[in-house]
């Protein structure tokens, strides 16, 4: 009996590959993603802080100088927020597109396995109708001697 040789093995191989690189950009767009908003959280303190002591500052009665520099960090900080929450977006977009990209690679090699498993079935069939034939042969092999003796006999 012959074994099961998928025919489009190379490519089975070949979706499998590109699902773990899908699944690996995946994973580098979340941790991409992640620093980004991690940014984010630690640029949106540092712009409450300055605020905090800009607002603390006025009411303590400071000089106007300085409620100016705090003023101007604080909107400097505020562009920097800005500019951290686009990178965030963008991670998003990122990520959205590296979770298509991986769904996309998953179905093609589920498609694949899907042909390997009919294949498999139909092979597997084939045994066993090769198994039956040859099973059925051997029966009539041996009862056809012992009918052939006793159609002789009984004659």
């Amino acid at each position: 009996m012959k074994s099961f040789r998928f025919s489009l093995q190379s490519l089975l191989t070949l979706r499998q590959r590109e699902e773990r690189a899908a699944m690996e950009r995946y994973a580098q767009a979340l941790l991409a993603r992640q620093r980004a908003v991690e940014d984010l959280d630690a640029a949106s303190r540092e712009l409450a802080n300055v605020w905090l002591r800009c607002s603390t500052e006025l009411m303590a009665g400071c000089r106007a100088g300085d409620v100016v520099r705090s003023h101007q960090h604080g909107q400097r900080m505020e562009g920097e927020r800005q500019r951290i929450g686009l990178a965030v977006a963008a991670a998003e977009r990122a990520t959205d597109l590296a979770l298509h990209g991986l769904l996309a690679a998953r179905q093609a090699r589920e498609m694949v396995e899907q042909h390997r498993g009919h294949q498999r079935v139909d092979h597997d069939r084939a045994l066993n109708r090769e198994e039956q034939r040859f099973l059925d042969d051997l029966v009539t092999r041996r009862v056809a001697p012992g009918l052939a003796c006793q159609a002789a006999g009984t004659n």
